[in-house]
């Protein structure tokens, strides 16, 4: 039955209800949560561009795609080109904003919501605080006889708020905190470490972008101190509720973690205190909700105003609001509380206008001030008199005596009006705390703790409260935790208890071990058994007196490390050297044995850390510490740089062509290969290969051998072990098989074993690989394993469940791209190609660009070298080389390759300059030819398997046909198989089951048109114990339903012959041993053809509409919108589903290979955020591909005896579709970064040209 799209009355949401049964009647939104009616929206009409049906359960079926070329799947590489500064760097700056944005561990709370709720607009801004602060409570009373309008709900008289310079960061910290997490940022910005990098770092200087996000700069921020009280109680509460999930009694199911359980019983507790070095004001912070700092929370867009005139701004520090009178006794006082003998008419809280009242206006400002006095608030708001000015109450509820008519607002929270007392003045204004109104409003005077509060999307209702409680500490946690510390002050007991962390340590990590004795002790008991016997030591030694343990991080000009061990008494203190004097001992024996076998570059980095091991203890802490130098620090970095790379491709294959990087005489290559399986490299299939029965295509002379084995790569799961998949090695030998320069469009047309068994297809790598769907590079550098001469293409496929020895048939085809010539071009001097058009004809053929950048500074001098794609000629390596032409080591290289595009930089080392000789060796591959080639092999031999399969592992290599033959498209086939998640999710602290998932699969040919896969529906789900299966499916879905094909993931979650859909259940409480039926459909959107449409030079189009007559006749409608210099488009008119991709081009129509386009909803709006590096957008293109001739089709199937895995231990975060990428991304796009989208559509003007 076709799918029904509503849309909210209140926000205008679009949801998607399976059928019409749900019409007519009444439910809350999932985004706003209003209630509303259920009603058809009358604007589903069909799509005029292609005029195809909807959700036909029958049709004709559509032809393939005519060209891989325009749907070739997006992969990014991470670039090298910045070395250590990029990595190091990269880290510094997300550390620190998320350190700036109030606390590591608020990535569960604060940001934590995620999905598409957006968060209120302009909440956050900063309200001053009186000496007694604002209640916790919904209302706040006045003393009868004092002061009118002091808010309730704090101490009388509150300790000191000062404490001492050092250390007063932890001594704001809870008074039981066990688990410290303390960071200096200001100190680690100085070293000289930080300083060389941030000399080389491209961009300028990130730290002062942090400073205009949040309003303060990272400089300033001299501590950062997190402190999470009651852990080991929660985790011992958490254990005996363990013991309930055991034996079922508790909601959540066997294998939780307590510890995990744990942290949502903390959550509320816990405070984070930052420390400033120079004072602040409140109203230079820049929060989120308020237009400042991060425009984005895990998904949640925050909305920024936006008019016909101007685009989004920079965020402002506060916003204006007016606050009116009381139509009587308007005694006109506004935001802090007045004082006992407060003027009438007072204005606090607003340096604009306060006008007096008929009989007022004496002008003092103080808490006796007199009448017409304006006392200064970091907000701005107007505040008139009433008739007869009077006694100004202030905040929350009034009390039986507070001022009549008073204009209490809060400078954020305008929207909900506090109670009035009994007497309360007519007319009169207060404002309810933040718990009542979920926004920032807390009054007091000038010179005291000061409290915002900002959004949280995981708690709409609770904000999270930030207090500056003097000018050089801040706040932030829960309100009630916060408000606690406010009325405690500083606690110098904190400050003892972690006295061992020492001083100048960076960063700190430390633990509270006096508690966990007990813990121990519980969970003995719990267990039925006691600890380990490694452990049972460590334990009896916290048991004797040892109290804390820290690990603390220095960077100098080198790197300094310390574990730190607090004992209670000298005894204790002897026994913990004892046992780390072990330690360093078995270490350094340790080390000494696998000296020879260590990497060169590693032994460099862990050799120093071996020889400079030492102890020492002072006043009962024990310090077990070492260090590098700063040589030693920097040719670790640089070792580090030049391996990971070759880590990550020797782990995870070499098929997805990504980047190396390294220094010395590595070049820059392509890249290619695969999963050789158990063999050395692709050598051993040249020589032992066995020829291939029939051959069609293939250049004369080549030969196309095949040989079998066993693959040695580790899929890791917390379940049974998989088995491991079978490779099959294609080697192309002879001929120009060694000017193969790409492969790809594969197909496997047949894989039958002698029994008869049909195996399936799987990915031969563990990363992003296009072979199936566009092309392969072939890497032929000195870290290639393709053999000389030769070429190897590996396939993959899942064990086969019955023993087999041969593959009777194994057919399929291939597209290879063959050069004519390789020639190898030296340029002596590279500055001659810098900003210029290269004089080489194959240069220039190939699209060669060399550009320069340079930091700030003049120093860190980088070359970027961009090649083009799909011409005659293409460049397959660059090397740096000096004068004479030989390799050089003076720079650092490296390859990023992004939408199929290479880009190439170069490095200097150590943020030096550029060699005065530098110049390039340029291999490329002229007169370039694709050539179609199928095989067929017979009675190919299979390596005897190691071990015979058990039954857990046939079911996880168990794939079954449907049996419905309804299939709307050609040439597809429908298989299904069940699997268990491997993740649990996480509520109020409880971990939840993983569940159980039923993927089904649509492969073959056909599946190539597949562009989307829509709704999910269940017939009949019925286990072998005859006990139907509970989708977790909620009905409701945003947009139209559908989600694009992303075929470039980086593990096996989509076929590489076809789509995958999965259906999600709830765990059966009695796990059968197969789903005996399964039935029900999968909606996919299939298209005829995909149209690439081109956007010149988009200068002219910045706050207009984009206009294409392709994209009129597509019903689509773009326009740029500009904030700052960032590009945003917005999509005006038409269904996004009709846009497959948008790339940026340059002037040549070349996709740039640094830039990306990402995708975002906002209240209903579809939005697309361009990045482009370091280039200008306004001077590139765009490339659009439009989805034409679509059609939604609905897919029935029908499967019998389905067998059930074992169920895996479940693995920490969220489930499968939790753990997908953001909901409202699609294929084509990126993940959404860091622009705000508007919150309304200016009124677009056309380009001026007409165009």
């Amino acid at each position: 039955m076709a799918a029904i799209t509503v849309h909210c009355s209140h926000c205008g949401a679009g949801l998607k209800l399976k059928d019409r049964s749900k019409l007519g009647k009444k439910v809350a939104c999932p985004k706003c949560k209003q209630p509303f009616v259920l009603t058809a929206s009358d604007d589903a009409g069909d799509d005029e561009w292609d005029d195809l049906g909807s959700m036909q359960s029958t049709g004709r079926a559509l032809p393939p795609r005519p060209s891989a070329a325009s749907s070739k799947p997006k992969k990014k590489a991470s670039s090298d080109g910045g070395g250590q500064t990029g990595l190091l760097i990269g880290v510094g700056v997300l550390a620190l904003l998320v350190v700036c944005g109030a606390g590591i561990w608020l990535a569960g709370s604060f940001l934590g919501g995620g999905g598409d709720a957006p968060a209120p607009v302009a909440e956050g801004a900063v309200a001053e605080a009186s000496d007694v602060d604002a209640a916790a409570a919904g209302t706040a009373a006045s003393d009868p006889s004092g002061g009118h309008g002091s808010p309730a709900g704090e101490p009388a008289s509150r300790p000191s708020t000062s404490a001492p310079a050092k250390d007063a960061d932890l001594a704001w910290l809870p008074t039981e905190t066990e688990l410290l997490i303390r960071l200096r940022p200001a100190d680690l910005i100085a070293t000289p470490l930080m300083q060389g990098l941030m000399e080389g770092a491209d961009g300028g200087d990130p730290f002062a972008t942090i400073e205009q996000q949040i309003g303060v700069s990272p400089r300033n921020i001299e501590a950062v101190a997190i402190g999470m009280p009651g852990v080991t109680d929660a985790i011992r509460g958490a254990a005996a509720d363990s013991e309930g999930m055991k034996t079922g009694a508790m909601p959540a199911g066997p294998g939780m973690n307590p510890a995990m359980l744990a942290m949502g019983r903390v959550e509320n507790e816990v405070v984070a205190v930052v420390r400033f070095r120079d004072p602040i004001d409140a109203g230079q912070l820049k929060l989120p909700g308020q237009g400042g700092g991060p425009a984005m929370m895990e998904g949640a867009m925050m909305e920024a105003a936006m008019t016909e005139e101007a685009m989004p701004g920079e965020p402002q520090p506060a916003m204006q609001q007016p606050s009116a009178p009381g139509p009587s006794s308007g005694h006109g006082a506004s935001g802090g509380s007045a004082g006992p003998s407060a003027g009438h008419g007072s204005g606090s809280g607003a340096p604009a206008q306060s006008a007096p009242g008929p009989s007022s206006g004496h002008g003092a400002s103080n808490p006796s001030a007199g009448h017409g006095s304006n006392v200064a608030a970091p907000a701005q708001q107007q505040s008139a008199p009433g008739p007869s000015a009077g006694h100004g109450a202030s905040g929350g509820a009034s009390s039986p005596s507070a001022g009549h008519g008073s204009s209490a607002m809060s400078p954020a929270a305008m929207t909900s009006a506090g109670s009035s007392g009994p007497s309360a003045g007519h007319g009169s204004s207060g404002q309810s705390s933040p718990q009542s109104s979920g926004q920032s409003a807390s009054s007091g005077q000038a010179g005291g703790p000061q409290y915002m509060s900002v959004p949280r999307p995981d708690k709409p209702g609770e904000p999270l409260t930030l207090c500056l409680v003097n000018p050089q500490t801040l706040l932030v946690g829960e309100d009630a935790a916060v408000r606690r510390l406010v009325g405690r002050g500083p606690d110098e007991a904190v400050v003892k208890r972690f006295a061992f962390i020492g001083e100048g340590r960076q960063i700190s990590f430390a633990v509270d071990l006096r508690k966990v004795p007990a813990l121990i002790e519980q969970i003995e008991e719990l267990e039925g058994e006691e600890a380990p016997e490694e452990i049972a030591d460590l334990i009896d030694l916290v048991k004797q007196g040892t109290t804390g343990i820290s690990l603390g991080l220095t960077l100098g000009s080198g790197l300094d490390l310390d574990v730190s061990v607090a004992a209670d008494n000298a005894e204790t203190r002897q026994a913990v050297q004892a046992r780390l004097d072990e330690f360093v001992q078995q270490i350094r024996d340790g080390f000494e044995e696998g000296r020879e076998q260590m990497p060169p570059p590693i032994a460099g980095i862990v050799t120093p850390l071996v020889e400079n091991l030492q102890t020492g203890s002072n006043n009962n802490i024990v310090r077990m510490s070492t260090s590098l130098s700063e040589e030693a620090l920097n040719e670790g970095v640089q070792s580090a740089q030049a391996m990971l790379p070759m880590l990550a491709m020797s782990m995870m294959g070499g098929g997805m062509g990504g980047g190396m990087m390294g220094g010395g005489n590595m070049p820059m290559t392509m890249g290619g290969g695969g999963d050789f399986g158990g063999f050395d490299d692709g050598a051993q299939v040249v020589t032992e290969g066995q020829p291939a029965a029939e051959v069609e295509g293939a250049p004369e002379e080549m030969e196309v051998l095949g040989l079998a084995s066993w693959s040695t790569m580790q899929r890791f799961t917390n379940g049974p072990a998989p088995p491991s998949p079978l490779l099959v090695s294609i080697g192309l030998v002879g001929g120009p098989a060694g000017q193969v320069v790409s492969y790809g469009k594969i197909r496997v047309l047949d894989a039958t074993t002698e029994s008869g068994e049909q195996l399936k297809q799987t990915r031969p790598d563990m990363m992003m690989n296009d072979q199936y769907f566009g092309f392969v590079d072939v890497d032929r550098g000195g870290w290639s394993d393709q053999p000389e001469g030769s070429t190897v293409v590996s396939l993959g496929f899942y064990h086969p469940l019955q023993e087999a020895r041969t593959l009777a048939t194994l057919a399929g085809e291939m597209t290879l791209k063959i050069a004519d010539e390789t020639r190898e071009i030296v340029v002596s001097d590279l500055s001659s190609l810098i900003d210029k058009e290269p004089t080489d004809p194959d240069l220039q053929a190939a699209g060669v660009r060399v550009s320069r950048e340079e930091s700030e500074g003049g120093q860190g001098e980088s070359i970027s070298i961009a090649v083009g794609s799909g011409g005659d000629v293409m460049v397959s390596q660059i090397t740096p080389v000096d004068a004479n032409g030989n390799p050089t080591q003076q720079v650092m290289t490296g390859q990023t390759r992004f939408n199929g595009q290479l880009a190439y930089s170069i490095e200097t080392l150590q943020g030096g300059t550029l060699p005065d000789k530098l110049g390039l060796k340029v291999t490329v591959q002229k007169g370039l030819s694709e050539v179609p080639v199928s095989f067929r092999f017979s009675d190919l031999e299979i390596p005897e398997s190691q071990t015979p399969l058990t039954d857990e592992q046939k079911a996880l290599v168990t794939w079954r046909e449907s049996a419905d033959t309804k299939v709307p498209i050609d040439d597809v086939t429908l298989q299904a198989q069940v699997q268990w998640s491997q993740f649990a999710s996480f509520s109020n602290g409880q971990q939840q089951e993983p569940p159980l998932v039923i993927a089904v699969d649509v492969v073959g040919p056909g599946a190539a048109t597949v562009v989307a896969v829509g709704d999910l529906t269940v017939k009949t789900a019925t286990g072998s114990n005859e006990q139907p299966l509970q989708t977790r499916d909620d009905q409701f879905s945003f947009g139209d339903g559908f989600k694009a094909v992303d075929r470039t993931f980086l593990n096996d979650n989509m076929p590489v012959d076809g789509v995958r859909a999965k259906f999600e259940f709830n765990p059966p409480s009695s796990i059968p041993e197969s789903i005996s039926m399964f039935s029900g459909s999968v909606a996919l959107r299939t298209v005829r053809e995909q149209k690439a449409v081109q956007i010149d030079s988009l200068a002219k189009y910045v706050g207009k509409r984009i206009t294409n007559s392709e994209l009129g006749r597509a019903q689509v409608q773009l326009a740029l919108l500009a904030q700052g210099d960032q590009r945003q488009l917005s999509l005006l008119k038409g269904t996004p589903a009709r846009i497959h991709s948008i790339e940026l081009i340059d002037a040549s129509g070349n996709v740039i290979p640094d830039g990306s386009v990402s995708r975002a909803e906002f209240n209903g709006k579809v939005f697309y955020s361009l990045f482009a590096g370091d280039r200008n957008v306004d001077e590139l293109g765009l490339q659009i591909t439009l989805n034409v001739g679509m059609r939604d089709v609905e897919v029935p199937f029908r499967f019998a005896d389905l067998p059930v895995p074992p169920k895996p231990e479940p693995m920490q975060g969220g489930n499968e579709s939790e753990m997908e990428a953001f909901p409202g991304a699609e294929g084509g796009f990126r993940t959404p970064e860091s622009m705000t989208p508007p919150g309304g559509e200016p009124a677009f003007p056309e380009p001026s040209d007409g165009t």
